[in-house]
Parts: structure tokens; sequence; C-alpha cells
């Protein structure tokens, strides 16, 4: 495969006796305005506070011009010329001449760099072949900023991507292509594609056009108008002879993929083994990079607690040429961010900080960002600090439960310290006859946490109550279980008696009894030895006192004595004797 080969557009018109191109002269647009593009007569007609405009107008043909670079590559060096009757040629049919071979490859694109913002171009395109049954492959309009001789590959490649046929791997970076392709190698043999193409991916399959009636096998002109603003881009493809066309709307961001606000602009043709003859017969491009325009500034997160920080966002309708400087303000003095923020050239976006200070109520400040003569708002919503957990701490106890009458001590947590002042937290027990708290406590300024206490009252089951702490609108819960009180233990003075003997006794419960004391039940499991049914505990005692007799046994007797509470028993041996 020969290497690319240079050729100036300036080369002059060549009439081919072998092909007749005087219908190039059809493809002329010079009556067309692009500002009767729908939505670009404002987008681009004297729009005020343009930064920047570029056009290319060769809408009477190619002849005689010299401000495009054009690129051929094919094997063993053939070349042909690239203006022909006025019309560009992208590639020809190498039937034209005996020594041609498949295979060829050209681009044409500006010589300098234009700008992409927003742009509308319209151009005039044919394909054709002496063997109309094997016309294969075509063009792309295309984007780029590699080089303005930039080249892809032959064949299926159209110029642009790698040929999957297997005549090169080349293809252009950092570009954006749309395609007007004959596929004659798939299945469907002679299916007219379309489709977007970015970063010289290969250009394999494509969108289908033969639904919509529209057949570069025929030979016909095509006019392709493509608009492009706000990352879409619309390609509409019209046969002029029958009328039939086709829209396809993408979206693409042009200036991240080629890496700027600017880039060579032009077109790529390509065919292999099956050829064709492509040809532009004529072309206006149309462009601008208006003067920024702010659309959006955020916060995230878009609610954060007072005296956190968060991340502010700005975004410009289009990307930029040059770096761009974005005014910042806000209406508090309890949250700050940057006085400007600089959007980097070929962005739209830029993020800043945002800091906030701490609030003793829930706070909206709004942020606003200003370009030029365009301003937009966002807002940040701070919230005062809240309640983070509520937990209960006792002694020897499972957690978060607890025998009826023991006290506790629950301990708030908040959000962050309190520094904006002391914050009130209002306290709820859903069950206070088992559990109560008090009806608030509060956090000092400078502290994050605050104790207080519970107290448990009698109850005959496990009986949960749910208690709630609520600061600034945050609101945390922890239950606590309340359980009726153990014996944990009965102890007799004498354990070894002789019978007709008594002794002293005692039963220990595992907490202080509740208000109003608490009734436990005692029994023996030998009539040998008699004590009282029940023994009561004073409130706030954990021990009672009691007397146990015996009556005379004919031999060593053991006797069980079990002290019994609603949730358990416990038990004490005694020995009477004869």
């Amino acid at each position: 495969m020969g290497g690319p080969y240079h050729v100036s557009i300036a080369q002059g018109a060549i009439e081919r006796g072998a092909h007749d191109l005087r219908t190039a002269m059809n493809f002329k647009t010079s009556t067309y305005s692009i500002s009767r593009v729908a939505g670009l007569a404002v987008a681009l007609i004297g729009l005020a506070g343009i930064a920047r405009a570029d056009k290319i107008d060769y809408s009477n043909g190619f002849a005689g011009q010299n401000s495009l670079t054009l690129t051929q590559a094919s094997p063993n060096g053939y070349t042909w010329q690239p203006v022909q009757s006025g019309a560009l040629v992208l590639t020809e049919d190498p039937a034209l001449r005996r020594n041609a071979l498949p295979h060829l490859r050209s681009s044409a694109f500006s010589t300098k760099q234009v700008a992409i913002g927003k742009f509308a171009t319209v151009f005039r395109f044919r394909m054709s072949t002496t063997a109309m049954t094997n016309l294969a492959y075509g063009i792309t309009f295309c984007l780029q900023s590699s080089s303005p001789n930039a080249l892809g590959g032959p064949g299926s490649g159209l110029g642009y991507g790698p040929d999957n046929g297997g005549g090169g791997n080349q293809s252009i970076a950092k570009s954006v292509a749309v395609r007007f392709a004959v596929d004659n190698v798939a299945s469907s043999k002679g299916v007219s594609l379309t489709g977007l193409l970015v970063n010289g991916a290969s250009v394999d399959g494509g969108i289908s056009l033969a639904s919509t009636g529209i057949n570069f096998n025929s030979g016909n002109v095509y006019e392709a108008v493509i608009e492009y603003e706000a990352l879409t881009m619309k390609v509409k493809v019209t046969d002029l002879a029958t009328s039939a066309s086709s829209t396809r709307t993408y979206t693409v961001d042009v200036a991240k993929a080629v890496g700027g606000p600017t880039a060579y602009v032009g077109f790529t043709g390509g065919a292999g083994a099956f050829t064709a003859q492509q040809l532009i017969g004529s072309w206006k491009y149309e462009s601008s990079l208006a003067s920024a325009a702010v659309t959006q500034v955020s916060v995230s997160p878009s609610t954060v607690l007072g005296g956190d920080d968060a991340l502010g966002t700005v975004r410009l309708k289009d990307p930029v040429a040059t770096d761009t400087e974005v005014k910042l303000t806000t209406t508090s003095g309890t949250t700050s961010v940057p006085t400007t923020v600089v959007v980097p050239a070929g962005s739209t976006t830029q993020t800043f900080p945002v800091s906030t200070d701490p609030v003793v109520a829930t706070t909206t400040t709004s942020v606003t960002a200003q370009v030029g003569a365009t301003s937009t708002k966002g807002s940040v919503t701070l919230s005062p600090v809240g309640v983070g957990s509520v937990q209960i701490d006792h002694a020897n106890v499972s957690i978060n439960y607890l025998p009826e009458g023991k006290s506790a001590v629950g301990t708030i947590t908040l959000q962050a310290v309190a520094k904006a002042g002391p914050v009130t937290i209002t306290l709820t027990s859903a069950v206070p006859g088992v559990a109560s708290v008090p009806a608030t406590v509060t956090v000092p300024q400078g502290a994050q946490t605050v104790d207080f206490p519970i107290l448990t009252y009698h109850v005959n089951i496990n009986t949960p109550s749910l208690i709630t702490a609520v600061a600034n609108g945050s609101r945390r819960t922890t239950t606590l279980t309340v359980r009726p009180l153990r014996v944990n233990s009965v102890d007799v003075t004498t354990t070894t008696l002789k019978g007709g003997a008594g002794s002293p006794a005692s039963i220990t419960l595992e907490a202080p009894a509740p208000e109003g004391g608490a009734t436990m039940n005692l029994s023996s499991n030998n009539a040998c030895l008699q004590l009282p049914a029940t023994i009561f505990v004073p409130a706030g005692a954990t021990t009672a006192q009691f007397s146990i007799t015996t009556s005379a046994v004919a031999k060593r007797t053991q006797v069980l004595v079990t002290a019994s509470s609603r949730v358990n028993n416990v038990y004490a041996k005694i020995v009477v004797n004869p």
C-alpha cells in the first residue's frame, strides 16, 4: 500500500472523456443559505456577542480554491486529479485508467481549525461507478483535531477508520464523523448506510436507509444538511431526484471528542475491491463560538449539615474557546464560595468548593453564577445539628433489656458538635408507665453528647417501650424492654438442722424492688420444713428476711427450698436430722 500523497486543492478541473463530470455542476448550492436551516438563523446569523465565527464556502464548486488540504493514498502511489469539473473527487473509479488499482482513500480538510461550538453545514454529493452493481463504500463528513491531512483506511474504512476487509488499520483519532456509505460486502448487498462515528471507530455496519428510499447506488445527487448545537447533531440527507429523505438525530459532545472548541472540518472517502467515484459537488459550512452563557449552577449534596463542606458545579451552554471566568456570589453569610471559578477552554463545566457555617435553624442559601449578561441561580440548604444516635448503658444487663425498678442512663450523640449554640432535645417514651424519661435535655454549646436518666416500673411480662429523641427535625429511636424482677438467690443461715429446730433465711433480688415493692413465692418440697408461702421485698430494697422451722424426722432428710419470681426460680438445700 503506497503512502499518503498531499495535493493542493487548487489544481484545475480536468475533463475526463471516460467519465463525464458535467453533472457535477448540478451540485452547486450557490442559492442555498445556511441561515435557512431550521433553528440556525438566530444561532449563527448575526448572533450578538459572537466570540468567533467561521465560514467555509464552496457553494460554487471547488475549482480554483486553495484553502483545503487534500491527502490521497493508494497501492503503488496511484493518484488522481482531486478536482474534476469543479467537483471534489474523493475517490475515482479505477476502471477509468487501465493501470488503476482498488483500495483508494483520501481526505479533504480545512487547512486551519475552525469553530465547532455550534455549526450548520450543507453539501451535495454523488456516488457512481462504471459497474453500478459493484459500487461500494463511501464518504464521511468529519471534524477532527489530529491534522489537516489526517487519513484513515480504505474500503469499509471510508478514509476515516480501519478497513476490516484488510485494506489497513489506519484511523483518525479525536474525531466525530457522519457516514454515507454503500455496503456491498455484507449479506444485504447494496444497502445504503448512515450513522455517527467517534474517535476513529470501525465503520463496519451502520444504520440502514433501505426503508427511506435512499439508494446511493442510484447515481443521483444527494444533499446533506447537518446542524449541531448543545450536544445535539441533526443529520438530514435528501435524494434531489426523488425527494426521498432521512433525518437522524444524535447526542454527541463534539468538543469533548476532538479535545477542544475548534477542529479541522471536511470529508474522507474510501473504496476497496468494489469501487466508486465519490464526488463532493459543493459545500458550505458556518459555525460560531458564541459568548459564554451559564445555564446551571448546582451544589451537591443539596442539603448539608451546617459546618460541613459541599461541592458546587457551574455549567455553560457551549464549550468555550478560551479559559472563561464565572463570577460566584451567595445570599447568606452562612455559605462561602470563591468569587470566581474558571471553566477551561474546550469545556462546559467546572467545580468549586462550598463551605458552610453551623446554623441554629434550617437555612436555604442561593448561589448565583454569572458570565457576561447571563446568570443563573442554584441553592443549598443548611441543616442545624440534629440527633445522631441514642444509646442506653447499664451494667450487667443484656443490651436494652432492663429489670423492673432498675434505672439506666441514656446517651444522646449529636451529628456534630453544637457550635452554633445549645441544642434542646425532646425525649418521649412510648410506654411511660414502664420506662420514663425527662421531657427535654440540652446539649451545651461546644459539646456533642448529653446523658439522661431512665426509670423503670413494675411489669408482669417483658414489655418494650420505644424511646425517641428529636432535635431540629432529626429523629432517632431506640427500644428499651423492661422485664419482671428476678430472684438472685435464697440463703439459709444454718443449712443442717435437727428436727424441731429453725433458722433465719433471706432472699436477694437482682435489683431494688420497684415502687410498690415486690412479692416473691417460697416453697419446700418436704412437709418437715415449714416457711412462709410468700415474702415481700419493700420498694427500693434488694433483700428480705424470713424464718424456717422443722419438725422431727425418723431419718436424715434433705429438703429443697425454692424462691420464685414470675420469671425464675432459685434453690437452697437444707438437711434435717433425727
